[in-house]
């Protein structure tokens, strides 16, 4: 039961990780660079405990980089639920690695915890589903499909139809036609609702023991909140905050990172990714950047509430963003690239 005397988010994510082994251009947590380190559960254990006291949270999320490469995700997953033991969980992962954690499965039995896998291309997503049906969940597995695809089948399939066949308003509806139509729409017009939804739509699978995995795809990301010009420094943007906010696609996906909480992913990883990385930032736009306060177990009752009922709202360092939001395909990859400063002159390291 939610303790009514403190204040309810509906969503946060924990970052556990900046460690990925896929190359996903335009990542926006920049975990397709050889970006190091893990946060591992025993160093903010004591914090996120003294953090149940003070805020509810409808809906966690377990991320990185990829979760299940944290030597300690395990712990993670269990030590989050008993703080937070009525929030719907998910550890949000790429699927590579979910026969290499032991424990995993137990773990989310245990701790109702959804796996939600995001399969960033079509090969990868059925193997990945072929993996999960047969070497992870238990069998009887049930599965659905999520969303409302009756757009998609009442456009294809008014396009072919003749003046014979009935109308279809949905998927569903499809199914009830004659065979003989459905194998002149599948074999002829290649209008087949089951590969559709196979390869566009997110798949929710079940297991007899009502562990949940879903299984999403995609093969875009919007741009980067980071510039990269090959051979030369990561650069920021200098944008209009308000703008930049507008487009963002992050504003409503609030991080606790290493045991603070911040609006934005973007102001606590970047500090740490110019450690790591040569970045062309001005002194300006760097105290700007290093000027952000995000919430702390210091923080004041007052000062938490007032944070909460503004965090949907821009914040200065927005400008440090894209204004302009694009669509990138990618098919992603293992090759990492690290750029660093050796002698005044940046060197590129493509690492394995």
């Amino acid at each position: 039961m939610l303790n009514s005397s403190i204040p309810t988010i509906p969503y946060a994510e924990f970052y556990i990780t900046n460690v990925c082994n896929l190359n996903c251009d335009n990542c926006n947590r920049l975990n397709n660079f050889y970006f190091s380190g893990h946060q591992l559960w025993k160093d903010y254990s004591e914090i996120y405990k003294a953090w149940g006291e003070k805020l509810n949270i409808q809906k966690i999320s377990i991320l990185g980089g990829e979760p299940l490469l944290n030597p300690s995700i395990i712990e993670w997953m269990s030590g989050l639920r008993k703080i937070w033991p009525t929030s719907t969980m998910e550890v949000a992962s790429n699927g590579t690695r979910i026969n290499f954690v032991n424990g995993l499965y137990e773990n989310l039995l245990e701790n109702r915890i959804e796996l939600r896998i995001s399969a960033h291309n079509k090969q990868r997503r059925k193997e990945i589903i072929q993996l999960v049906n047969n070497n992870f969940l238990k069998s009887p597995i049930s599965k659905k499909y999520s969303g409302d695809f009756s757009n998609w089948i009442i456009g294809a399939y008014n396009k072919v139809k003749d003046e014979s066949w009935p109308n279809c308003q949905t998927i569903e509806d499809f199914y009830h036609l004659s065979l003989h139509i459905q194998k002149e729409c599948k074999d002829i017009h290649k209008i087949d609702p089951e590969n559709y939804l196979e390869e566009t739509s997110k798949l929710i699978l079940l297991d007899k023991n009502k562990v949940k995995v879903s299984v999403d795809y995609s093969e875009n990301f919007a741009t980067a909140p980071l510039l990269y010009n090959k051979n030369a420094p990561f650069t920021v943007y200098n944008s209009d905050p308000a703008e930049a906010h507008k487009v963002c696609i992050s504003k409503y996906c609030p991080h606790f990172i290493k045991g603070k909480f911040y609006k934005c992913h973007h102001v606590a990883l970047l500090p740490e990714f110019m450690q790591q990385f040569s970045v062309d930032i001005s002194d300006e736009n760097k105290e700007l950047l290093n000027s952000y306060q995000p919430l702390t177990l210091a923080s004041s009752d007052h000062t938490i509430r007032e944070f909460i009922a503004d965090i949907r709202n821009e914040i200065p360092q927005c400008k440090l963003c894209p204004s302009e939001q694009k669509v990138h395909y990618f098919q992603s990859d293992t090759n990492k690239i690290k750029i660093i400063k050796r002698k005044n002159k940046h060197e590129v390291q493509k690492i394995r």
